[in-house]
């Protein structure tokens, strides 16, 4: 799939690629509709610096190399309406897969709550471990930051989100 989405990246036609590899030109559309969204995708600002679930210090860069998927979630440590499940419903597809975060993919899971440390990530990783039925993942990481880093990733993402008084999350 990677020498497909270079040749789509690179101008090929869905029609050509089609009659080289017979790969069905239904999916094949569905891979240049990604790299095309994939094109207007803000620059990522690869140096916004974090602490990982250990208090390591880190940088985006460290995730993003560009050798495999890596999926990114945005979620406040102690939420309970929705961060929660979204982590919980992360994890059962995950473990559903033949494939191992850290080998063939990275999860990359930063708290947008710049209260949050690295033992509240460490817990979390360690239950999202469980739940998605690995015992150890080095591609499963959670991550902690200043408001202004996590600002950065979220700005550039065009993510936003809003603290509730009321429910403290």
């Amino acid at each position: 799939l990677y020498h497909v989405k270079s040749a789509l990246d690179e101008g090929g036609s869905v029609e050509r690629i089609h009659e080289v590899s017979r790969i069905d030109p239904w999916f094949l559309h569905q891979l240049k509709e990604l790299s095309d969204f994939e094109r207007t995708l803000p620059a990522l600002p690869l140096d916004a610096e974090f602490a990982d679930h250990t208090g390591a210090a880190v940088t985006l860069k460290k995730y993003f190399t560009g050798d495999k998927p890596l999926l990114l979630a945005f979620v406040f440590f102690e939420c309970t309406s929705l961060c929660s499940p979204l982590l919980k419903g992360l994890g059962d597809p995950i473990g559903d897969l033949p494939w191992t975060p850290g080998k063939e993919f990275d999860v990359v899971v930063i708290s947008f709550d710049p209260l949050d440390t690295p033992a509240k990530a460490a817990a979390l990783r360690s239950d999202a471990l469980v739940n998605c039925r690995r015992a150890d993942a080095t591609g499963y990481q959670f991550l902690t930051g200043t408001e202004a880093s996590i600002s950065k990733v979220t700005s550039a993402l065009g993510f936003a989100f809003e603290w509730i008084v009321s429910r403290r999350e």
